[in-house]
């Protein structure tokens, strides 16, 4: 047991013991396939701990914290306030010195826009989630667009070998610039050149030079344009996505609601609606409540006519909670986020006593954060 220090320095150093110990732990228990597979909990809630105490992240999640704080913020005052923080957050990517955050956090602060604008639109228009071709009018979107493609076109090396899921695009970028960098290098020597060349020097030969340089530099113009009509491309299917993503995300939150109101729950239990889908959709199977958009699927005749006879109001309809076991499958992937919720969940209800079926609860993969821009923000990918 360490007995810490209040003296800053003294702190660190048994922070970072601390950390070498677990480190050591961790190591010596992956060493052993065997032993791994016995503890893969601990070593998993080891290996978080030591990269929580290394605080190799820990600004980068306190900016992206203080950031999306400020679109939720920006979101109440309208859609126009909203889009211009994005964009001024969009151009904090170029030259990147005044930029907490790298452009591929910018992109997810993109998606959390897209969503809240989506649900400023539902709610100012009145009219369904799914009829919402686009959050925004078209000259804050064309502002969006043209700062999403400004940021791509200048972004640093660093920040290009992060964007895999945008395909081949950072590596064209990334050559273009090359070339750009070194059209620049042969101009300075020529220039240079020129200056120590004689008066007297033939002016054909120094014409043929010029329209060398002349026939380069137009081929990079022209494969410049190029390049931007490709990244506006992809950006627009980008955008066309994210599109689709806040419609349906403002549709859940929707039938959230409508569920929420006509279940007959108090004051406490409305607030709900603000809860992650998983954790409300376990909420409502674990108190037995109606769940919109939910079907019995039946198996026999019996249970044909029990649901039948429940639809018409003659007999109550069965309930998941039901059944001793209920499994909640989700199609597409679950991250464990949404495992956390189920359990917050599944707790929650626990500590208030009752019986409660076993819940299990799974995906066709087990999505890890980077899977969200390859299955979101990618230009091939499809919502």
């Amino acid at each position: 047991m360490y007995k810490l220090s209040s003296q800053a320095g003294n702190l660190s150093q048994y922070k970072a013991a601390i950390v070498e110990e677990i480190k050591g732990w961790t190591d010596a228990l992956t060493a052993k396939p065997d032993a791994m597979l016995r503890q893969r909990s601990i070593v998993q809630l080891a290996s978080a701990a030591v990269h929580a105490l290394r605080g190799d992240s820990s600004a980068g999640w306190a900016a992206m914290e203080l950031h999306e704080a400020n679109l939720l913020t920006q979101a109440l005052d309208g859609s126009h306030t909203l889009a211009n923080a994005v964009v001024a957050l969009l151009k904090t990517m170029v030259g990147g010195s005044d930029c907490d955050v790298d452009l591929e956090d910018a992109m997810l602060l993109l998606v959390v826009a897209y969503c809240l604008a989506a649900q400023h639109a539902h709610a100012l228009q009145g009219q369904s989630a799914g009829d919402l071709s686009s959050p925004w009018d078209p000259d804050q979107e064309r502002l969006i667009k043209d700062a999403v493609v400004v940021a791509l076109m200048q972004a640093d090396e660093h920040s290009l070998k992060k964007l895999s899921w945008l395909q081949d695009l950072p590596q064209r970028i990334q050559h273009h610039r090359q070339r750009q960098q070194q059209q620049q290098l042969h101009g300075s020597q020529e220039v240079s050149d020129g200056e120590d060349e004689a008066l007297g020097e033939d002016e054909s030969q120094e014409g043929g030079i010029t329209g060398d340089a002349q026939d380069s530099g137009d081929s990079l113009y022209y494969e410049g344009r190029q390049l931007r009509l490709k990244v506006q491309e992809g950006v627009e299917q980008i955008l066309t996505q994210l599109r689709g993503a806040a419609a349906l995300h403002a549709r859940a939150q929707e039938r959230m609601q409508k569920s929420t109101e006509t279940s007959g729950q108090t004051a406490a239990d409305i607030a709900a609606e603000t809860l992650p889908l998983m954790r409300h959709l376990t909420e409502k199977v674990l108190r037995k409540q109606n769940i919109s958009g939910l079907y019995h699927a039946t198996a026999s005749i019996r249970s044909l006519l029990k649901s039948g006879l429940g639809r018409f109001g003659l007999q109550k309809q069965p309930h998941p909670a039901d059944n001793a076991v209920v499994i909640l499958f989700v199609v597409g992937g679950i991250s464990m986020l949404e495992l956390r919720e189920v359990q917050q969940a599944v707790d929650n209800q626990t500590s208030q006593g009752g019986k409660l079926p076993q819940l299990l609860t799974g995906g066709t993969v087990l999505l890890r954060p980077s899977d969200l821009y390859q299955n979101l923000c990618s230009p091939k990918s499809t919502c």
